[in-house]
């Protein structure tokens, strides 16, 4: 019969439960309870839901914040421009994060911003979608975005915080549609008071746009040639290799024009000086002329 001492009896006691205690904190992971901020989004109203999401911005919390744009965009359509409803999810917005992505949620935060944008005509929450596609860009939010300024050059819309924020956008995430769209606009002349603002939009996008450059410049007057040339030269962002294309196809332009007639207009005698000068500014090399 094994006899132990009452001092063996208590080592090994200890020993055993000692092990049990760690064993516990082992185990203790696979029952943690969520973090307190989500379980006041799920059992709070609105405005507990509001300060849940706060809270999960500090911890970049992108699934909580999904979550609340979801219940807001349900919410909506069964409380139209509810106060509360707007700030929920213009907080849910405002709170995402760029650091909490990965490649497959990053491309469902950006379809969801897209929806937000649709559904809300709220200028306070159309501007902080607009800043957040900067840091969840997609190609359908920058078409989004496009069909958003073509719609108010079309209309002639009177210059707004949304606009404003969509040209900002539109200078890190735009394609060679934006920068027609806004060159054109430019050209028009809509928003002359804004036209530093637009053309700080499309200057950035501008070197990889020559090719939309020059089919404007072969599609407008002797007088919007001269506005084109005087642009890409002013720019310094704009490439001294473009501003050489525009005059060299200005000059070419406006040669080819002339025919047989004997006149040349001051408009045309400008222009040919102004391309000439370009041309010899750049040290352009033609092999066109």
């Amino acid at each position: 019969m094994l006899n132990l001492s009452k001092q063996c009896f208590s080592s090994i006691f200890t020993r055993a439960l000692r092990g049990g205690i760690v064993g516990l904190f082992l185990l203790e992971p696979l029952f943690a309870l969520p973090a307190q901020y989500k379980v006041d989004y799920v059992k709070g109203n609105i405005q507990d839901k509001i300060q849940a999401v706060k809270t999960a911005a500090s911890f970049s919390d992108n699934e909580l914040c999904m979550q609340a744009i979801n219940f807001a965009l349900d919410a909506e359509a069964l409380f139209p421009n509810d106060k509360d409803v707007k700030d929920l999810v213009y907080t849910a917005v405002s709170s995402l994060s760029a650091s909490g992505v990965s490649e497959y949620n990053g491309e469902k935060i950006s379809t969801e911003l897209a929806t937000v944008f649709r559904s809300y005509s709220d200028e306070d929450i159309r501007v902080i979608v607009l800043r957040k596609l900067k840091d969840f860009p997609a190609s359908t939010n920058v078409s989004l975005v496009n069909a958003y300024v073509t719609e108010c050059v079309q209309k002639a819309k009177k210059m707004d915080s949304v606009f404003l924020t969509a040209l900002e956008t539109l200078q890190y995430v735009g394609n060679s549609t934006s920068f027609t769209i806004l060159f054109v606009a430019d050209l028009m002349g809509i928003w002359p008071e804004y036209r530093s603002q637009i053309q700080a939009a499309y200057a950035p996008l501008a070197n990889d746009c020559e090719g939309e450059i020059l089919t404007v410049l072969s599609n407008v007057t002797t007088e919007k040639k001269l506005e084109i040339l005087s642009i890409v030269n002013q720019n310094s962002q704009i490439s001294r290799k473009i501003s050489g294309e525009v005059a060299e196809n200005a000059l070419s332009d406006s040669i080819y024009n002339l025919g047989e007639m004997n006149d040349v207009s001051s408009a045309q005698l400008e222009l040919q000086i102004a391309s000439l000068q370009t041309i010899s500014d750049t040290q352009w090399t033609s092999q066109g002329i």
